[in-house]
């Protein structure tokens, strides 16, 4: 590395506990991630960029349930989590920084019937308070049913699939770029309602 690029450096600590009695599993484990080295730019008043290398705090907990009846399955994940990077011996949260995230994930084999849906919630990135005067939650619904088909010579799949299914408006953080100060970002949406059909034939 250089001093404008040093090398990236990262402690990873983790513990977990995990308890398994017939079809229920239950997970839960906490985290601890220190990084160092990752640069980006400050924009200054005189138009030019100052790298800066903030050490950053990744932290939390997740709780991971999951049931298996008969042929289904179901589980639920909950993450609660703090991203902070230190700016003027301050910390402070970064804009990707979310307190609370869900996700609930429901499969059912009804052979040759098969249907899976998966819901995602997000409490709100950090950028979107400062961005937008308050936090904008993350909420995707998808639902997907498939039909299977078995012939001696191959295997037919027929299906189809709703992403969004209640056209949520949410932002994707793959779009951010961001300053010290928020001087410049960018919002993209996130996937809009998107159905699709699909065919499959295996030999």
């Amino acid at each position: 590395g250089t001093e404008d690029n040093p090398p990236i450096r990262s402690e990873h600590t983790s513990i977990g506990l995990m308890w398994r009695i017939e079809h229920l599993t239950i997970n839960i484990d906490g985290y601890y991630k220190s990084v160092n080295g990752k640069v980006y730019y400050e924009l200054n008043n005189t138009d030019t960029y100052t790298p800066k290398t903030p050490n950053r705090l990744l932290y939390g907990t997740n709780l991971f349930i999951k049931y298996k009846y008969n042929k289904h399955t179901f589980w639920l994940n909950y993450a609660l989590s703090k991203h902070q990077h230190k700016l003027n011996n301050t910390y402070t949260n970064l804009p990707s920084h979310q307190l609370h995230e869900l996700k609930a994930v429901a499969l059912l084999n009804l052979y040759p019937f098969f249907i899976s849906s998966n819901y995602v919630y997000g409490s709100g990135l950090h950028f979107t308070k400062r961005i937008q005067g308050h936090l904008k939650p993350y909420s995707r619904f998808d639902l997907a049913f498939l039909y299977q088909h078995q012939y001696d010579f191959g295997t037919l799949d027929l299906g189809v699939s709703l992403v969004n299914l209640f056209n949520h408006k949410n932002i994707s953080v793959a779009g951010l770029r961001y300053y010290s100060q928020f001087s410049e970002a960018t919002l993209d949406s996130g996937i809009p309602f998107t159905p699709s059909l699909f065919v499959s034939f295996k030999f």
